[in-house]
């Protein structure tokens, strides 16, 4: 294998043409989730704002097509009725029961007495909630907050950032994720939330912008990064071309 420096890495990703196909092996996540990623390369975060935009706007109009599929924890705060007007939801895997997701008895924190649960359930994408969760993300879509990051482009995908600990680290981004196979399971802390939240969060999820994905390469939490059928390897802190 022949090592190489961070400007060869630059050139190494900038062979790879704009939309074509990059896969990250072996990457390790805060919660020591370990999975293999497939990644269209050469996608700008400011091109996928504007397809979700339109995207956005089509369900607002009520132009969406289909079924939105929601799954989320909550935590119960006893038992919840049976509403004639509510819609199908899954508590725990059970059969379907009919519930009003404003039910009061829906929480999304825990305390006393409280029981956690996992709800599931289907919306129509023309329905109201999902036209509103539309609407409250549409927002941030087209008025997108500055994080404040200064990226160095180094090279095609390839960008610099000189963190606030000192450290300046490199990172693999404009990458959309095709799929993800996950090798190992990381750690899940359960997660409560408000249907209204959950029904957002289901909704960015098919979002381009939601499959937008950056790896930080100077932390070395990844196997290797296979481009054009070359396989760039990290190990001991230096970078291998195989």
């Amino acid at each position: 294998m022949k090592e190489l420096s961070k400007a060869e890495v630059a050139d190494f990703c900038s062979g790879c043409v704009s939309g074509r196909f990059v896969a990250v092996k072996g990457y390790t996540t805060e919660t020591n989730e370990v999975g293999d990623y497939f990644l269209q390369f050469g996608c700008y975060y400011g091109d996928l704002l504007k397809e979700d935009s339109v995207f956005l706007h089509e369900i607002i109009a009520g132009n969406g097509n289909g079924c939105l599929e929601v799954t989320h924890g909550a935590w119960l705060d006893g038992e919840l009725e049976i509403s004639p007007s509510g819609i199908p939801v899954s508590i725990d895997k059970n059969a379907p029961v009919l519930l009003d997701l404003d039910n009061p008895k829906i929480k999304n924190r825990e305390a006393k007495g409280r029981k956690r649960a996992i709800l599931s359930y289907s919306l129509p994408m023309n329905g109201a909630e999902v036209i509103a969760a539309a609407t409250a993300l549409l927002k941030g879509i087209e008025s997108p907050k500055d994080t404040g990051a200064d990226f160095q482009k180094e090279g095609k995908g390839i960008y610099s950032l000189d963190r606030q600990d000192g450290e300046n680290h490199w990172y693999l981004r404009d990458g959309l994720i095709v799929s993800k196979t996950v090798i190992q399971e990381g750690e899940r802390k359960f997660s409560a939330s408000l249907p209204k939240t959950a029904i957002k969060d289901a909704v960015r999820r098919l979002l381009k912008t939601g499959k937008y994905r950056s790896f930080n390469l100077t932390e070395g939490n990844f196997r290797s990064v296979k481009i054009e059928g070359a396989e760039l390897i990290y190990d001991g802190g230096k970078f291998f071309l195989d």
